[in-house]
């Protein structure tokens, strides 16, 4: 994932089981990594590591990536594991800024996965990575918003019948 980020905060929104993505804010130290967490001493934990290592591109947040409470907009969002991409953005588009993207890092490229994406989410394209010691490359799902799309407009696509 850290060739195809850009400098700007990245919210990692990878399943609590997957581990935190402390060597991709190591590799581009010119990216903000936001973890959120809502174990809240998980949470602590990557606070204290973090700082220990003096990473001061992460932020921890201390609440779980579905939480409403917070309004901050991301133009990326990172995803690891084996989330469908259509949950992935489900669960994080009100996270996601106007022409923002979705990155989601699979072992393979499975095309139903990406034609059942919530409205507003276009895939752009499957970008393999090389992994030499696997038998095939993994792969990164590059999934954009929608062109002229809103969240406004996007929720009430949704909620019609």
């Amino acid at each position: 994932l850290a060739n195809v980020i850009s400098g700007c905060p990245v919210l990692d929104a990878s399943e609590p089981g997957i581990p935190p993505g402390l060597p991709l804010a190591m590799i581009r130290q010119d990216a903000t990594l936001v973890l959120a967490r809502a174990d809240h001493r998980h949470a602590a934990w990557l606070q204290a590591c973090a700082a220990s290592l003096g990473m001061e591109n992460v932020i921890v947040a201390d609440q779980a990536v579905e939480a409403q409470c917070d309004i901050t907009l991301f133009q990326e969002i990172i995803s690891r594991g084996d989330t469908p991409p259509g949950e992935i953005v489900a669960r994080t588009r009100h996270r996601m800024a106007l022409g923002g993207r979705w990155y989601c890092l699979r072992a393979r490229f499975d095309a139903a996965e990406v034609e059942g994406l919530p409205h507003g989410a276009e895939f752009v394209q499957a970008i393999a990575i090389p992994a030499p010691s696997l038998e095939a490359p993994r792969q990164i799902l590059h999934i954009a918003t929608g062109v002229n799309q809103t969240t406004a407009a996007l929720e009430a696509k949704d909620e019609s019948p």
